[in-house]
């Protein structure tokens, strides 16, 4: 019988495992029953920045977001909705039920998951919808001030309910929530909020960050860009330190570091697919890896071949300079040898 692959998709599978079909979300103590640990196991994972915890926040927590609408395409449809025919839209997010010929959906986003999130329209003073909440901006981008966010927002900042005896002030932390699809990003952030404000029966995980613990789980270690790309970003905040490194470069390095794991990963496990014949190739290296790239990383997007061919390249450059620099050293020391 043929031993089971590392990182077979079956054995990855947290929901084949648990028995039931996938949760989108649900209590740090659902979790630890789901993954058989402990809470504090959880906040550690979070405070290393594997995973994000989200507040489930209700219309009337009252929690005020400004949210902003970046548009893929400079002609959609919504830009001409939300700015002249403000009415029609029942909220910010999602602004409409989209309506096929049968049925009603809420809108997908990238990876076909639908929003966690709503956000509702700002209101006056008399509690009635402002009339006119859309601003287009400079950039092109549609923003909306001051509206009431529900459903799951992720917390940055000090999630932690424990505060030292000695902390002059109550922490504070900022919820937001992000949407990614076809048409547009939505980015919506909150105010800074007192952290009592939020209940820790309200923490919940998501389904992407129990099916990252659950594979770092099986394979005994977190892959790299497992870990949070956001909480990172908190951690090198220029307002937070003197570090005023590009987040930008620092993400492209983590997706960087992370595909030259996977190379490695395919070098030590599938050898004999890559060294054909006994002998070792860069192309074959790049296509096993490639071939199995869901086994060695789920859910991450497949990078091109081109892409990791140039990894390797620079990846194998200075052991091949240490070969060439040898090699010639060998042959200036036989030279002298033989009195040439």
């Amino acid at each position: 019988m043929n031993d089971a692959k590392p990182g077979n998709s079956d054995e990855l599978n947290l929901w084949k495992h648990v028995g039931i079909p996938p949760l989108d979300y649900c209590t740090i103590e659902r979790a630890t029953r789901i993954l058989k640990c402990e809470i504090d196991d959880i906040w550690h994972w979070r405070d290393e920045g594997y995973i994000n915890l989200y507040a489930n926040v209700h219309y009337l927590d009252n929690i005020v977001v400004d949210s902003v609408f970046n548009f893929k395409d400079v002609e959609n449809p919504l830009i001409e909705l939300f700015l002249r025919y403000p009415e029609e839209v029942s909220y910010v997010f999602p602004p409409i039920e989209f309506v096929n010929l049968k049925t009603k959906y809420i809108i997908e986003d990238v990876d076909g998951m639908f929003p966690l999130f709503s956000v509702f329209k700002p209101q006056d003073s008399n509690y009635e919808d402002v009339s006119y909440p859309f601003i287009l901006t400079e950039e092109g981008d549609i923003s909306v001030q001051e509206s009431i966010a529900s459903g799951l927002l992720r917390i940055q900042g000090n999630a932690r309910g424990y505060v030292h005896p000695r902390a002059p002030i109550k922490p504070y932390v900022k919820l937001e929530g992000i949407f990614d699809c076809d048409m547009f990003k939505l980015k919506v952030k909150s105010q800074k909020i007192q952290l009592s404000s939020i209940s820790c029966e309200s923490l919940y995980l998501i389904r992407s960050d129990l099916e990252a613990l659950y594979r770092a789980k099986v394979l005994g270690c977190f892959h790299i860009d497992n870990k949070s790309v956001n909480t990172r970003i908190e951690k090198y905040n220029p307002e937070n330190s003197n570090n005023n490194v590009d987040m930008r470069g620092r993400h492209h390095a983590v997706s960087r570091e992370g595909h030259i794991l996977a190379l490695i990963y395919s070098f030590i496990n599938y050898r004999g697919e890559i060294f054909q014949n006994g002998k070792y190739t860069k192309a074959r290296h790049v296509k096993v890896t490639l071939d199995h790239w869901s086994y060695i990383s789920p859910g991450i997007k497949e990078p091109s071949d081109k892409h990791l061919s140039g990894l390797l390249r620079d990846f194998w450059r200075p052991a091949q300079e240490r070969r060439v620099a040898k090699m010639k050293e060998k042959s200036r020391k036989d030279d002298l040898l033989s009195g040439k």
